[in-house]
């Protein structure tokens, strides 16, 4: 865009190179209301082998139920519906290798919730892939990001374990742009 401007008897021409209108983005956070957190986890540019056994090791290390894996443009995201207390999932984010930006998100924006997108980014939309099952139930999972979950995904409906539910009917959506 080109602005013409007349000042002090000169002809003054500005150009302007106006940047796209960025991407309006709908995702959902992880906090279960006054009763702590899913676990969720932003993986850039790793292969889904990576993905699937890091998954496997958490698990173990923590106790921790099935995961839900979601291709991404730059990669996965992995969704764990347990609730674990914030110290618990910090500790889980810092054993992974979650993208470094999603780890520091409370820094960025004094909240202390991670989000993940399922609205589209770049023409795509995260992509259910698969299921990293677990024989272990140690803590209960949300109800809230569960039904939620599967309004975006009805795909995972039938393959969701729904044991050990809470009775949280709450979550957070965040809109943002990228």
């Amino acid at each position: 865009m080109k602005i013409k401007f007349h000042a002090f008897n000169r002809v003054f021409v500005t150009v302007f190179d106006w940047k796209k209108q960025k991407d309006e983005i709908y995702g959902y956070d992880n906090k279960v209301y006054g009763l702590g957190y899913i676990v969720t986890i932003d993986y850039d540019r790793l292969e889904l082998d990576w993905v699937i056994a890091e998954a496997l090791e958490l698990q173990e290390l923590y106790g921790l139920s099935h995961f839900y894996i979601f291709e991404t443009n730059k990669g996965y995201h992995a969704v764990c519906f347990d609730k674990v207390p914030l110290t618990t999932f910090v500790s889980i984010l810092k054993n992974s290798s979650c993208d470094p930006n999603y780890l520091d998100i409370p820094l960025k924006f004094g909240k202390l919730n991670w989000v993940l997108r399922f609205s589209e980014k770049d023409g795509k939309r995260p992509k259910f892939v698969k299921v990293v099952l677990s024989t272990r139930c140690n803590y209960k999972k949300s109800k809230a990001h569960i039904d939620t979950l599967c309004k975006f995904y009805p795909e995972i409906e039938e393959i969701i374990s729904r044991e050990n539910e809470d009775n949280s009917t709450k979550i957070g959506l965040a809109n943002y742009r990228i």
